[in-house]
């Protein structure tokens, strides 16, 4: 799973720098910040170290939900900026603009919280959650509006949604004693599933976008012209009639 996330981060990169979209930059550091937190969380996998040690060590309070806090902020900039022939929408550009506002918010108040020395789980809960409202949002009016690749895109985001919720759903019920597989051994499992259903449709939804953008802008090529043929046509037949009348008046 790392690998293939590490990879997708390189060409999510790679296509940044070919077109210089910006959905594809924020995309491209969401998969960064997601891959990071994955890492943080499986130190005995990748590094040998008991989760326990990091689990409670004093960096790991302080590092881990910042990482959701970022990861989540570039997930929503990514969703506002491939669907800015959209956000136009006034329900769209409404939850977007107060989502985003959360987030410096959300960085203040776990800053607040460390130097108390207050519980932060809740502000892991809460980033989470707020990330799925806009995509949420976003599915409903993709599907209201039929774009061409909209079902690809939404897939992609009810895959995140699902994965989102339901890891959240684990780590509360570990939190409050219960135990079983997907609590104790495999927390995250369902978000990385999540995640590289978003990631397969999202690559799709790309390819599906441009193919579009590119039939519009071949159709947009052969309407010039068809007009320009059309005026020159017009201009043709003026002066023909023109020059006919001055023949008859001479």
């Amino acid at each position: 799973f790392q690998g293939i996330l590490t990879f997708q981060v390189l060409i999510f990169c790679v296509l940044y720098i070919m077109t210089n979209r910006k959905d594809l930059l924020y995309y491209s550091l969401f998969l960064l910040f997601a891959a990071t937190y994955f890492f943080i969380n499986a130190p005995n996998t990748f590094f040998g170290i008991p989760e326990d040690v990091v689990w409670n060590s004093a960096w790991y309070s302080y590092i881990n939900t910042p990482v959701i806090i970022i990861e989540n902020l570039f997930y929503l900039l990514f969703l506002k900026t491939f669907f800015d022939d959209i956000t136009k929408d006034n329900l769209v550009s409404r939850v977007f603009r107060y989502t985003l506002l959360l987030i410096p918010f959300l960085f203040l108040l776990f800053i607040l919280l460390t130097v108390l020395q207050i519980n932060k789980q809740m502000i892991f809960y809460t980033v989470k959650l707020i990330a799925v409202i806009p995509a949420i949002v976003v599915a409903f009016v993709v599907l209201k509006k039929k774009l061409a690749y909209a079902t690809l895109v939404v897939n992609g985001l009810l895959c995140t949604i699902a994965g989102t919720f339901i890891t959240v759903c684990m780590i509360a019920l570990g939190n409050y004693g219960v135990h079983h597989l997907f609590t104790d051994v495999y927390p995250l499992f369902f978000i990385r599933a999540g995640l590289l259903g978003d990631m397969i449709f999202y690559l799709v939804a790309i390819l599906k976008k441009w193919h579009f953008q590119e039939k519009q802008l071949a159709i947009e090529k052969l309407q010039s012209q068809l007009a320009i043929e059309q005026i020159r046509n017009k201009i043709s037949g003026e002066l023909h009639d023109d020059f006919g009348s001055t023949l008859s008046g001479i």
